[in-house]
């Protein structure tokens, strides 16, 4: 089994109902890994209520500065225990740079759209 992890950057805009066909949003890919279960299990237990119902996870700017502190402070590990196939070599650099990079982006003005950054996993 493997455990596929994407953070994603959407952009929702205002509507403009008066055209027929208009752009409403867009999703831009800041993160993946592969077998990541810390990540994972930090996530559903500190951000989530500790339900792994596997939904999508809208990551505010305090949850993702949690989650930097996490990965600075060493407590979220690569692993790969209980899950078999390719292995993508997790950093603690690697994993700070995506998170700040997905904060920076989030925090950025758009006078345009509302921005969400999303967590999302697939088994």
């Amino acid at each position: 089994m493997s455990l596929d992890i994407y953070l994603t950057g959407e952009r929702v805009m205002s509507r403009d109902h008066s055209k027929p066909r208009s752009l409403v949003g867009e999703r831009y890919n800041l993160g993946y890994w592969r077998n990541h279960c810390s990540l994972h299990d930090y996530i559903v237990e500190k951000v989530t209520t500790n339900i792994d119902d596997r939904r999508e996870i809208c990551l505010d700017e305090t949850a993702i500065q949690q989650i930097l502190k996490a990965i600075r402070e060493a407590t979220i590990q690569p692993s790969t225990e209980g899950f078999v196939g390719a292995y993508d070599p997790i950093s603690k650099e690697r994993d700070d740079a995506i998170f700040t990079d997905a904060l920076q982006w989030l925090t950025e003005t758009d006078e345009h759209a509302s921005r969400f950054v999303v967590n999302s996993m697939s088994w």
